[in-house]
């Protein structure tokens, strides 16, 4: 039944029902202006059914979104900006509400793109979310260029080693460009070697299984990835993407398994 309240041929459906209510009941010798009300009851019924469904729907779906603290919270300032007589205050409403139109398409396309600065926000709510039982498996090209030297890159490290403190298991896939860029990234290795497990893998290694596996990524369960873009000369992040389709997901888990298996423990 729910399916057919949410189908687009509900009002043909409607009518063939009712009309057959109608039909048959004449046929059976009651009077017709009888049988017309009794076609109408049952149209109506079905009708204030529909109503029903769909206002039950929209309560679910809005009892879900004040579910969120945020949203929550805005309403009450939202309804007195509407209430404002400055036509530039819903001037700058309109603004950031374009803006926020924009990332909830990006979201609801499962594919969130940040720059550095709003990664380091939403890595902040990450880290603090993860579980106990939760595990992360990244890989870091070329050590990340200079990322690991950066504030940024520095807060990120922080952001781990407290998660590991919590019990979270944090795999990490160095892939170093060349012997003389692995000496360079020793340090690093060593570093975070302390508190996560650091796997070291040969490039050409990697190419010979998917050349595309060749970029920053990680991996939380099977619910999340997150890629890293770089600048060609690997020295800046130009943009991050938060992943959340189920499809993509899976191929850069299988990716991380790949990869993975062509890797092998640093050793102090």
């Amino acid at each position: 039944m729910k399916k057919i309240f949410e189908s687009k041929a509900l009002p043909v459906f409607i009518f063939l029902l009712s009309t057959s209510v109608g039909i048959i009941t004449w046929k059976l010798g009651t009077d017709p202006v009888f049988s017309i009300t009794i076609a109408i009851i049952v149209e109506l019924v079905i009708v204030a059914h529909s109503i029903l469904h769909r206002v039950t729907k929209l309560e679910s779906l809005m009892g879900y979104t004040m579910d969120i603290p945020v949203v929550a919270s805005m309403l009450p300032k939202l309804s007195g900006i509407l209430r404002d007589d400055n036509r530039w205050v819903k001037e700058l409403l309109n603004f950031k509400f374009d803006k926020f139109s924009l990332e909830i398409e990006y979201i609801g396309n499962k594919k969130l793109p940040l720059t550095t600065g709003e990664f380091m926000e939403f890595a902040q709510i990450f880290f603090k979310n993860l579980r106990n039982t939760d595990v992360i498996k990244a890989c870091s090209l070329f050590g990340g260029g200079d990322y690991w030297g950066k504030e940024y890159g520095k807060e990120y490290a922080k952001l781990n080693i407290e998660a590991c403190k919590r019990g979270v298991s944090i795999v990490r896939v160095f892939v170093p460009r060349n012997p003389e860029n692995h000496l360079q990234l020793k340090k690093i290795y060593t570093e975070q070697s302390k508190y996560l497990k650091v796997k070291i893998a040969n490039i050409d290694s990697i190419k010979q299984i998917d050349r595309y596996a060749i970029r920053d990524f990680l991996v939380l369960n099977e619910e999340l990835a997150i890629e890293f873009i770089f600048s060609a000369d690997y020295n800046e992040i130009e943009s991050i993407n938060i992943i959340v389709s189920k499809e993509e997901v899976k191929n850069y888990c299988k990716k991380m398994d790949k990869l993975l298996s062509v890797s092998s423990d640093f050793l102090l």
